[in-house]
């Protein structure tokens, strides 16, 4: 599945503005374009910000640690940025536009990343009733190919997630799906995350993999907090 996409974010992160710090363990994971399996654990921080009523950017980057069967490696993971667009949205419906994009801070060589600047983009329908609310995003992934020169491989993918809170808990359910291409395998995972807090918040989740490729099993922890932006009213 593709890890630059932010389009399910456009529409479960309720704040205007966020910032998370997160650390995320992977057990059994294989990376697009490799063929062996790793434990990785990562340390990462994100930010993101509505400007305005329609426009969200995202930002984020993350330290990695890889330990395989024969070798262990550390080393920086990737920038990632995402701009959401929301182009139609009421009390209950919201739909919209987004893009994604890894640049190739990892490096290649001890197979932390590929090298490759990778984009994806799609659009995403968002419902929300009540406690409820749930968002759908398809799209496509244009991965760049380490293995070959000019080469790249394009993966549908699929995410949804739903979502239940009260007061200052909510429960989050996730599915992410990369459908299976000529030169990369399907990958598909379910997970959830418990939030408690308002302005401040800690989450705790974990994820499972439905495909061999995908990580067996994630675990993380998370700390951050939202805020609401200043509005600038029409006309000023």
């Amino acid at each position: 599945m593709p890890a630059a996409s932010d389009l399910v974010g456009v529409v479960a992160d309720g704040a205007t503005g966020s910032v998370r710090v997160e650390a995320e363990h992977a057990i059994g994971l294989v990376p697009p374009f490799r063929s062996g399996s790793r434990d990785r654990t990562e340390v990462s921080a994100s930010a993101s910000a509505w400007l305005g009523a329609a426009v969200r950017v995202h930002l984020g980057w993350g330290w990695l640690a890889d330990q395989s069967a024969v070798d262990a490696t550390t080393g920086p993971g990737d920038f990632r940025l995402g701009t959401g667009l929301r182009i139609f949205h009421t009390d209950v419906v919201s739909m919209g536009l987004g893009w994604g994009a890894k640049l190739p801070n990892a490096t290649n060589e001890n197979e932390l990343g590929t090298d490759e600047t990778d984009v994806d983009f799609g659009a995403w329908v968002g419902l929300h009733r009540g406690p409820w609310s749930g968002v759908l995003g398809v799209g496509l992934a244009v991965l760049g190919n380490p293995l070959r020169f000019a080469a790249q491989d394009d993966v549908p993918f699929a995410e949804i997630e739903g979502a239940w809170s009260s007061g200052r808990w909510a429960v989050i359910g996730r599915a992410d799906v990369g459908l299976a291409t000529s030169r990369n395998p399907a990958r598909a995972e379910v997970g959830g995350r418990l939030r408690y807090g308002g302005r401040f918040f800690g989450e705790v989740g974990g994820a499972a993999g439905l495909t061999p490729a995908a990580a067996d099993g994630r675990v993380l922890i998370a700390i951050g907090t939202n805020w609401a932006l200043p509005r600038t009213a029409p006309g000023e």
